[in-house]
């Protein structure tokens, strides 16, 4: 097995990730591992874990020389293969997960590329595959997060769904392209909208601004663009595997390009996406049909009127199917929302609980009210765990179904 290959393995190892295996030469993550370094540097990636520790402290351990050392881990560092973060003014090399990690750190204009954005692309459908069929509800890599205005008043609203919260635990922002949307440019196939929205918090935007990822800006330009993409229909996420109350991104997400929403609007799997704990509430009396709210929504989940050729279908869910590729699909760019001539009206099970149709409103008839609530896990134990029991469930129920015809 070469080191590629070798360090993905070791990657999931100490993330205790479920991504595709057995890795392979030509699998995409180590295609894209392969462009970014070196065989001989990804080696020193595999001395590593998830503790920081300095190149000295690493070249003493290895018995090299000091100089080597240091330049192969700010190689691996520049490269987004690790993250380097300063301590008492020295800086020290930690491990990543695969995504969200060094998928995330391939953003930089001298490495996103085609041969990149066409790797990313078959990575997701490996993913859609192989693994999104299997994520329990509220375990995805992104969380959205509701834009405050339109939840109705809560009582028992959860702070990990208030972006406040995040921003409020740093000081140091930054602010870089979207990967998504410049993935699907590359690909010639980019959609129009804003691309300097994703954002980036404390030690991460350290990293994004010291290896020319990012450029810095402060919390009066972070509340200016998330308004500014709220109202563009854009929908806010954030990691959901840090812990409740802290992310190191926030995304501005679109259904056409984002990783991350892609797995409900291509790959028809809703899972893929952890909805905010709220859902999107429309009152028929205020609704004047004039279809704003439809046209916004990145999800597709509304409709002018019961759409009547999807009204009386029981669809399939991941949950009890073998999700093949036949259930994609592939057109969820081109595909229009039905416009009737009845008031708005929403598909919960799509409804990400976003708020940007709230926004988009001027008649105040929509509002986000109380759904199932679904905390982030505190530990990359805990979600594995979480993983673990759906995936016995979901195959115990397709034994069943498979068993009964």
């Amino acid at each position: 097995m070469d080191n590629y290959c070798r360090f993905a393995n070791y990657l999931d190892r100490v993330f205790k990730s479920m991504w595709v295996r057995p890795y392979r030469p030509d699998r995409p993550f180590i295609k894209i591992l392969g462009k970014l370094v070196t065989s001989d540097e990804i080696w020193y990636a595999l001395q590593l874990d998830t503790t920081p520790i300095s190149a000295k402290e690493l070249a003493d351990k290895l018995k090299q020389p000091l100089l080597k050392v240091e330049t192969a881990l700010e190689r691996l560092a520049d490269r987004g293969v690790i993250i380097s973060l300063p301590k008492n003014g020295v800086l020290r090399y930690n491990l990543v997960p695969q995504a969200p990690g060094i998928v995330e750190f391939l953003m930089r204009r001298d490495i996103m590329d085609s041969d990149i954005a066409r790797w990313l692309d078959e990575m997701r459908d490996e993913h859609a595959l192989n693994i999104l069929p299997d994520i329990p509800p509220g375990s995805s890599n992104m969380r959205v997060i509701p834009v405050a205005k339109s939840i109705a008043a809560d009582p028992r609203r959860a702070s990990f769904d208030e972006i406040a919260i995040y921003l409020e635990k740093s000081e140091l922002y930054a602010v870089c392209d979207c990967l998504c949307r410049a993935a699907k440019g590359e690909l010639g196939e980019a959609c129009g909208h804003e691309m300097g929205c994703c954002i980036q918090i404390g030690p991460y935007a350290d990293y994004y601004i010291r290896t020319g990822r990012s450029r810095k800006i402060n919390k009066r330009e972070v509340l200016e663009l998330l308004e500014r993409t709220s109202k563009a229909g854009l929908i806010h996420q954030v990691f959901n595997n840090e812990g409740t109350g802290w992310s190191s991104y926030i995304c501005s997400c679109c259904g056409c390009c984002c990783l991350s929403l892609r797995a409900a609007t291509q790959y028809k799997i809703p899972n893929g996406v952890v909805r905010s704990s709220y859902v999107a509430e429309i009152d028929p009396g205020k609704c004047q049909k004039c279809g704003q709210c439809v046209r916004a929504c990145q999800m597709k989940a509304l409709s002018l009127g019961i759409d009547p050729e999807t009204s009386c279908l029981t669809p399939d869910t991941p949950f009890d199917t073998e999700w093949t590729k036949d259930k994609w699909d592939d057109s969820y760019r081109e595909k229009r929302p039905y416009m009737g001539d009845g008031p708005a009206v929403v598909d919960a099970r799509l409804c990400a609980g976003c708020g940007a149709c709230s926004v988009q409103c001027q008649f105040d008839a929509i509002k986000l009210v109380k759904a199932k609530e679904y905390p982030p896990a505190k530990t990359h134990h805990e979600g594995y765990t979480r993983f673990l029991d759906y995936i016995n469930a979901r195959a115990e129920r397709l034994a069943e179904k498979k068993k009964n015809g």
